[in-house]
């Protein structure tokens, strides 16, 4: 999981490399975007503009944690900079 957003020049300079992983690995793991964007347009345009080839997820999804209390995607991890990835076993 790679953690950013459309505005973060360091994530930004990371997808060329993503996009080779993801050509050359395809068959094997599965990269996924998810950004900590406050604004869905913002998102849903850099997405086109990049041409990002995996899958993305606009972190404004909540996860139940509890009755009655959810978080981010972001929050679950502990995500506390960006860009951060995780890579994360099947298993």
């Amino acid at each position: 999981m790679k953690f950013g957003v459309s505005y973060c020049l360091p994530c930004r300079k990371l997808e060329p490399y993503l996009k080779n992983i993801d050509s050359l690995y395809r068959d094997h793991l599965t990269i996924i975007g998810i950004s900590t964007e406050h604004s869905a347009a913002d998102w849903h345009r850099w997405v086109e503009h990049a041409h990002l080839p995996w899958i993305q997820i606009l972190d404004q999804t909540v996860i139940p944690i509890a009755v009655d209390k959810y978080q981010k995607i972001q929050d679950t991890y502990q995500i506390v900079s960006i860009p951060s990835m995780l890579l994360i076993d099947k298993e």
